[in-house]
């Protein structure tokens, strides 16, 4: 079995005991905060990740967008915490001992440099800016979304009642105009019949020979017909009088409807600056706790730094250094399980593969005739003839 190798960090013993002995009581509570603060720096930024990643495939299926958040949570902390860690030990190793030598030395520092100062922007915006965000963001969609429904609703109510009262009020309307109609066509009526009834009589009695009686028949005729004529101008002049009724009924319910309206409008521009006022103070409160926090976590990055600074400068000042050994690395358990059980299968793989070479490729054919044993060759044909003589 192969045997793999492991660098091992060893540091030296320290040579200026005096500074080592000074510093050295408060050395592993720095080197612990740093610690716990690349870990707070951490969280955070895999919560911004993590919401990023979660607004950005909110198309896709549940389990495909959680197992890719979880990707990049890992793969970006992973980037920007033990990558910069080391990035940032290395620098501060290099210029507190001095190790830019050459010109080799210094474009490897320059480029390190650069990446670790990039890492630090990148890891401070997604830890600051994720928090203020996270604190913000739900006062933000607070501010945007009022709901009117129950308003609305009391607006609706109060429609439903109008159209019920007007349209009472205008079925009273109708049947007292119809009533009044019918009374006035039935007094008319009858007193025109009447006069035509009279006017009938006397003709019948000037058919007689009563000269007199035709003047009397020609009288209620003319009786009839006015009647009838003001029965015409009566019905007239209640159409007309119910026409203003109906464009009054029509004005009265306009403006009940308007008032209702009004009312609506009303009542959602006093929701509105009552929900923007609240909306207001909750932002400013999430501002406030966001700047808080955030200003929190930023001053843990810059902590974090310190620290591994810190941690290095003295070591450099108690004259420790930092040696790098290759020892065997022994596998684990698991490894060597997983190691033994891929063996395994492999061989098994490999032997059903010889099988399948070893077997013939094709199925022995049936021939007619004689098939000697030994197929004729020019040697044993002339070892034949001899045994024969």
């Amino acid at each position: 079995m192969n045997q793999n190798t492991r660098l091992k960090q060893v540091e030296t013993t320290a040579t200026n005991r005096e500074f080592y002995d000074l510093f050295r009581p408060i050395i592993p509570s720095m080197d612990l905060t740093g610690k716990i603060a690349q870990v707070i720096s951490a969280l955070t930024e895999a919560v911004t990740v993590w919401f990023i990643m979660q607004s950005e495939l909110a198309g896709m299926t549940k389990a495909v967008s959680i197992a890719l958040s979880i990707i990049a949570v890992i793969l970006v902390v992973a980037v920007l915490e033990l990558g910069g860690r080391k990035f940032l030990q290395v620098l501060t190793r290099a210029l507190v001992w001095k190790r830019l030598q050459n010109f080799w030395y210094k474009v490897l520092f320059g480029i390190v440099a650069a990446m670790t100062i990039g890492l630090g922007i990148i890891s401070f915006n997604l830890s600051t800016n994720g928090i203020h965000h996270t604190f913000t963001s739900k006062a933000t969609l607070n501010s945007i979304e009022i709901d009117h429904t129950r308003l609305n609703q009391e607006y609706q109510t109060r429609i439903d009642r109008v159209d019920n009262r007007f349209a009472q009020d205008l079925q009273l309307l109708e049947d007292s105009h119809l009533r009044t109609v019918e009374s006035l066509d039935k007094q008319y009526d009858a007193k025109a019949n009447e006069a035509l009834l009279k006017a009938e009589s006397y003709e019948q009695k000037a058919r007689k020979g009563a000269n007199w009686a035709s003047s009397q028949a020609k009288k209620h005729k003319a009786t009839a017909a006015a009647l009838t004529t003001a029965k015409t101008n009566k019905l007239a002049t209640l159409n007309e009088k119910h026409s203003q009724r109906i464009a009054a009924w029509k004005t009265s319910r306009q403006k009940a409807i308007d008032k209702e309206q009004n009312r609506l409008d009303n009542n959602i521009a006093n929701a509105n600056v009552v929900q923007t006022k609240k909306a207001d103070s909750q932002l400013k409160v999430a501002n406030f706790w966001g700047g808080l926090f955030s200003g929190l976590v930023g001053f843990t990055i810059i902590l974090a730094f310190f620290c591994i600074i810190t941690v290095e400068v003295f070591r450099r000042g108690s004259g420790i250094t930092i040696e790098y050994e290759e020892i065997e690395k022994h596998p684990s358990t698991l490894e060597l399980l997983w190691k033994g059980v891929s063996a395994k299968a492999s061989n098994a793989l490999r032997r059903q593969a010889e099988k399948l070479v070893a077997s013939p490729q094709g199925i022995p054919q049936r021939t007619i005739g004689f098939q000697p044993t030994v197929t004729p060759n020019f040697t044993n044909e002339i070892e034949s003839s001899f045994s024969e003589e």
